[in-house]
């Protein structure tokens, strides 16, 4: 057979259909040994080798070069006759046959870098020794440089005489084992020169490994500890440690830095911190642990000594800093004092001020409007011509913007009357959507984001249905492009810190109003809720709006946060307190059920000392349908209820009347009518007190309208303590809320 460069070349070990010959027989008649392994021969006949030809060369070289192995070839005297691909890519050149000897690479060293000729490498010993070599490892260089590290075999090739007539070596690559090796020697050598204790253990806890930091550690030698359970370790109280270390190892956990205490073999206790990683076997079978464990009792030390040095400084600090304190204070205490309370007496005077002259112009100027918006309704329901009642609905308009102002003052000096009753906020909220809308425009978009398993708050639904018409107006005020406005609920929780400071302790509800608007300055936003300050041009704000959304969650026993910057819009949070109890019915079922106990053909009795405000009354009723009597004072109504016996099913009472008051009055029918149903009638802001007065009567603010007056004779009709909807209908005792 012909290889590499043509040589004729019979190879007994390779090639097909290879005809062994009899077991050879040494001079003794025994059988002939191969001297390379010692073993009984066995020859074959280079003669009996057939390869039908060039065809079966082909064949037989093209299975070589597929092989991953470098094979090469030579004579007895060492020149290369053969070699097949994985040999050239090895060796990073093309031998040339018959003139390249001993072996295919450019150069050749030993494992410890020093040269090697090439008549020294292990292909000529095994050529001049005529014996197969093994366990030998060379380094052979490329032209560029490359070296690569390799296992050489070579093997002696005899004829069927036992001649040599050459060699076949296969070259192996050892560069991956080699670099695991001096990984492994670097791991090794990082892992003794470790300050800290590294050791490894088996899945049952016993040690495995133990580095020269574990023995500076803890005092053990390796001898010691190697085979022995890690729990030698442990102190009594720390035992079951290790089984939960185990049992998060088997789970293929690792436990980081973990803080515990360890004994050291001269009984010493130790403070350590942990590290435990699972180690697994080729398959990524958890088959033990790897352990590092730091000393950290000099640290814990350093650490307490620190702590203690830092307390006894603070103390020290904050001992004279309260020296100083309280030197200052004394110095700065009389001008402070002198300018709190000069700035409170301004700001309570103002606010007395404000109070006395809201408090002394509410009943007048609610009679006035009480008679206005009457007779106005009453216009209007009169009027076919459009144009007169265009003109009727503007002059009411006027009207209730007179009154509106007025509640807005109530409001600001917080003489407002309230009624307060367990309220879902999620239902007042979807409930005013559609004013919302209306009263907004189509360029505005209205979202709610109103949360599940809302408390009730305790707070007046009415007064909050028109704080927030009036924070939606703001809101389109500051989008004149359009924009959205977002109305948004939650629980507030008495330990959330996120909340106004002026919070009492408990939980809250809160309800917030967000537009994306042109937002506020600081310098605007430090007096958003001072009363009559306005940003808005002359005639288009009273400056009351805040101040009125600031009175109300004040007096409701909550708070009112504003969160705003120039151009990112503005929040309005309005915190309310939380109610245990549920929130009543609506206004339609409970008007529904009122209504249904009373004829309208029933006879009332209207008692008021104003004409004006009697003669709408008196128009209300019969429009409603109701039968009505009129008198102009206290006596005269007794004297009619007692003409009139039975016949008189409510009074309607003035409460602030000359000679007897509306109070008087209704104490006197309570005692001698008791079953008549009393309507109390006031203008007066400030209501306080009379609960205490009177029982089981209803009380109805001026201005009020057709319906309001319908609602609270249905009220006193009820005589059952439930409160109605409306805010100028109150009872004048409302049962203890939670």
């Amino acid at each position: 057979m012909q290889l590499g460069g043509g040589a004729d070349l019979r190879v007994p070990v390779l090639g097909k259909r290879l005809m062994p010959r009899k077991r050879s027989t040494g001079v003794d008649g025994g059988p002939a040994v191969d001297q390379s392994t010692g073993r009984p021969a066995v020859l074959c006949d280079a003669d009996a080798v057939t390869l039908d030809g060039s065809a079966a060369e082909g064949r037989f070289r093209a299975l070589l070069d597929v092989l991953p192995a470098a094979i090469y070839v030579t004579d007895a005297d060492g020149r290369i006759t053969y070699y097949n691909r994985a040999a050239a890519d090895l060796a990073g050149r093309e031998p040339r046959l018959g003139t390249d000897e001993w072996c295919v690479s450019w150069r050749l060293y030993s494992m410890d870098g020093r040269p090697m000729r090439h008549d020294e490498c292990p292909m000529a010993v095994a050529l001049k020794e005529n014996r197969a070599v093994r366990g030998a490892e060379a380094i052979l260089e490329r032209p560029d440089g490359t070296r690569i590290p390799f296992a050489p075999y070579p093997t002696p090739l005899r004829d069927a005489s036992g001649k040599l007539i050459g060699a076949v070596n296969m070259l192996v690559d050892i560069r991956e084992r080699q670099e695991a090796n001096d990984a492994r020697a670097y791991l090794g050598a990082i892992i003794e020169c470790s300050d800290d204790a590294i050791v490894s253990k088996t899945l049952e806890g016993i040690v495995t490994s133990w580095n020269r930091g574990a023995e500076a550690i803890f005092g053990y030698t390796a001898e010691e500890m190697i085979g022995q359970p890690i729990t030698r370790l442990f102190p009594a109280d720390r035992l079951l440690e290790e089984d939960v270390i185990l049992e998060r190892i088997r789970r293929g956990e690792r436990v980081d830095h973990f803080e515990t205490v360890r004994r050291c073999k001269d009984g010493r206790q130790i403070d350590v911190s942990v590290t435990i990683s699972p180690v697994r076997d080729v398959s990524g079978r958890i088959v033990g642990a790897s352990k590092i464990a730091r000393d950290i009792t000099d640290k814990k030390r350093a650490e307490a000594a620190l702590r203690d040095l830092n307390d006894r400084l603070e103390h020290r600090v904050a001992e004279r800093t309260r020296e100083l304190a309280e030197a200052n204070n004394r110095l700065l205490t009389e001008t402070a004092e002198r300018e709190r309370t000069e700035a409170e007496l301004l700001q309570a005077q103002k606010m007395d001020a404000v109070g006395q002259l809201v408090s002394g112009l509410a009943h007048d100027f609610n009679n006035l409007l009480a008679a206005i918006l009457g007779n106005l309704e009453l216009l209007e329901m009169r009027l076919s011509d459009p144009h007169l009642v265009k003109l009727a609905q503007a002059a009411a308009r006027s009207a209730r913007h007179g009154a509106k102002l007025n509640e807005q003052m109530l409001a600001f000096s917080r003489k407002q009357y309230l009624s307060p009753k367990p309220v879902d906020l999620n239902e007042l909220v979807l409930g005013t959507q559609d004013l919302l809308r209306r009263s907004l425009g189509g360029k505005v978009e209205i979202t709610a984001a109103l949360a599940d398993g809302l408390w009730s708050a305790l707070v007046d639904p009415h007064q909050l249905e028109l704080v927030l018409l009036n924070l939606a107006i703001n809101a389109r005020d500051a989008m004149p492009a359009g924009g959205r406005v977002e109305i948004r609920t939650r629980n507030v929780n008495a330990g959330e810190r996120n909340k106004p400071a002026e919070l009492a302790p408990g939980d809250y509800v809160m309800i917030s109003v967000t537009d994306s608007g042109t937002g506020m300055s600081p310098e605007v936003l430090a007096r958003a809720c001072e009363p009559f300050f306005t940003t808005k041009e002359p005639g288009k704000g009273s400056g009351l709006g805040l101040a009125q959304v600031y009175g109300l969650a004040q007096q409701s026993g909550g708070g009112m946060r504003i969160a705003s910057a120039a151009g990112k819009g503005t929040t309005v949070a309005i915190y309310l307190p939380r109610s245990l109890a549920e929130p009543q019915r609506s206004a339609e079922a409970r008007n529904a059920a009122g209504r249904a106990g009373l004829s309208r053909r029933a006879r009332v009795l209207v008692v008021d000392d104003n004409e004006d405000v009697r003669d709408v009354m008196v128009a209300y009723l019969e429009t409603l349908g109701y039968q009505s009597l009129q008198a102009a004072s206290g006596h005269d109504a007794l004297e009619l209820l007692t003409d009139a016996g039975g016949s008189v099913d409510v009074l309607l009472a003035d409460y602030a009347m000359p000679g007897m008051s509306g109070a008087d009055l209704a104490r006197t029918v309570g005692a001698n009518w008791p079953e008549l149903p009393v309507v109390v009638i006031t203008g007066y802001a400030d209501t306080t007190g009379l609960g205490d007065q009177l029982d089981d009567t209803v009380l109805l603010h001026k201005p009020f309208g057709i319906n309001e007056l319908g609602s609270a004779i249905d009220r006193a009709v009820q005589r059952n303590g439930a409160a109605v909807s409306q805010a100028k209908v109150v009872p004048l005792r409302p049962r203890a809320i939670g």
